[in-house]
């Protein structure tokens, strides 16, 4: 069963504003708000943010009405252009190609992406000039904007400085720049600029602050002593002493993916996983616990966070359902 507690989501979102000041929050909700329900979120932020992000058109025209800009994040097709200038949505523009195609659509509101090291989308600084001079007697240029490939200062800081000479090439038009996400609006005020794009912090994780708005949890289908050598689920893994395993009714299908190392708060006990995840299974060790079949499973939320080296609490929060 999915929860999300969208008072946290609206604590987070004043804990960013008030962070950043003069500059603007822009609250990233692509992906369905990284799992935590694409509408929903917006009403909840509707009033804080007056900024947000997605990643397609289908989700800003869903949105539009809650806030007083929208963003798509991602190219899109010419067919998408026009619905979007309906819908006074702005798009970004990360090459030739994809200015050539807003360009056929009077109206068109634009923001550049930069390429300061990524490089998955967006113009270099050497290709920037010709940008400018195509996108400037065509479009509504109205924005640039890059995004950090890491979340330590130093590379968040090398990107910032190529950022800030793109920046200068754009000089007296007016327009919102913007580079920062969640690690870099709480690292430094440098990288705020005039506005931040904020998603993970929005639904509760990078700084102790934060509320986790989201909790994933399922039910335990069976409790058993098994014997120390035995095999638990598929594969190779045997029990290495005797253990009370539950089985709860939450697998890989619910995304609780294989790779990881998964805990679950049970009767208040952390509980580690035994194997692997099955499709609509997997098994917990609960020595100790005194744990029944119907008792509850936390797997995200309420203090658990299964996030590692492997896989990251972004891809939780947008998977586990």
């Amino acid at each position: 069963m999915v929860t999300v507690d969208y008072d946290a989501i609206r604590h987070n979102a004043l804990f960013f504003k008030k962070n950043l000041k003069q500059s603007k929050l822009c609250a990233v909700l692509k992906n369905d708000a990284y799992g935590h329900g694409l509408v929903d979120t917006a009403k909840a932020l509707c009033g804080i943010a007056p900024f947000a992000a997605v990643g397609s058109v289908r989700e800003a025209v869903a949105v539009r009405k809650y806030f007083d800009e929208v963003l798509v994040l991602l190219p899109v097709s010419e067919n998408e252009v026009g619905e979007a200038v309906r819908r006074d949505v702005i798009l970004s523009a990360d090459s030739m190609l994809s200015l050539r195609r807003i360009a056929r659509h009077r109206g068109a509101r634009v923001h550049l992406k930069i390429n300061s090291g990524m490089n998955r989308l967006g113009f270099s600084a050497k290709q920037l000039p010709a940008a400018l001079q195509f996108a400037l007697s065509r479009i509504r240029l109205c924005g640039a904007y890059t995004h950090f490939y890491g979340t330590d200062n130093p590379s968040m800081r090398s990107q910032l400085e190529y950022f800030l000479r793109c920046r200068a090439l754009f000089d007296g038009c007016g327009m919102v720049f913007h580079a920062a996400n969640t690690a870099a609006v709480l690292q430094d005020s440098r990288f705020h600029l005039d506005m931040a794009r904020v998603g993970l912090g929005l639904y509760g994780y990078g700084a102790p602050q934060l509320v986790p708005a989201k909790k994933v949890s399922a039910k335990v289908i069976a409790v058993r002593r098994v014997k120390a050598g035995s095999h638990v689920c598929y594969g190779d893994f045997l029990l290495q002493k005797d253990a009370d395993v539950a089985i709860v009714d939450f697998g890989y299908a619910n995304g609780l993916c294989r790779a990881l190392a998964a805990q679950a708060k049970i009767k208040g006990k952390t509980c580690q996983v035994l194997g692997k995840p099955c499709m609509a299974m997997t098994a917990f060790d609960v020595s100790g616990a005194k744990v029944s079949v119907g008792d509850e499973a936390v797997l995200l939320g309420d203090g658990v966070n299964n996030g590692d080296s492997d896989v990251s609490i972004y891809e939780l929060l947008c998977n586990l359902r």
